[in-house]
C-alpha cells in the first residue's frame, strides 16, 4: 500500500484476521497514511513540503472521514497476528513519524518489521 493505500492495507489486514481469513505473507507500506489524529514533530515540521504536506494531510482526513467514527489502527488488538511489514517512510514528509511509531508498536507485538528511514525524499518521490 502506498500512502492511502497503506490505510487501506493496514485495515483490509486488520478485517481479514478477524474474520478469520486467510491473510497475506507479507505487506508493504510505503509512507502510509495511518491516523488521522495523531500528532507528531515530523506533522507540524512539514507543513509546507512539495506533495504531501501537513496541510493537505489535514484536508485528505476531513474528505475521507466526513462524519464517519475512525478507529485507529495502532489500537487494532490484532496487530500481534500481522504478517511480517516492510515501512517505508521518507525523510521530509508529515507522515514519517506515525509510520515509524506504527513500526515500532509492531515489533513490540512481535512482528516482523523491516522500517527503511529514506534520506532526502519527499512523500511520493517515487513517482518522479
Amino acid at each position: 500500500g502506498d500512502s492511502a493505500g497503506g490505510n487501506l492495507t493496514i485495515e483490509l489486514t486488520n478485517k481479514l484476521i478477524q474474520n478469520k481469513e486467510k491473510i497475506p505473507v507479507s505487506i508493504l507500506l510505503l509512507y502510509p497514511v495511518i491516523d488521522d489524529k495523531i500528532n507528531t514533530l515530523s506533522k507540524t515540521e512539514f507543513v509546507n513540503t512539495p506533495m504531501w504536506n501537513s496541510k493537505n494531510n489535514e484536508k485528505m482526513w476531513k474528505y475521507y472521514l466526513k462524519d464517519k467514527k475512525y478507529i485507529s489502527p495502532f489500537t487494532f488488538c490484532t496487530l500481534n497476528k500481522f504478517p511480517s511489514t516492510y515501512i517505508e517512510v521518507c525523510e521530509f514528509d508529515p507522515l514519517k513519524d506515525e509510520g515509524v511509531e506504527f513500526a515500532n508498536v509492531l515489533k513490540n507485538k512481535g512482528v516482523d518489521v523491516i522500517l527503511n528511514e529514506t534520506k532526502d525524499t519527499l512523500h511520493g518521490y517515487n513517482k518522479f
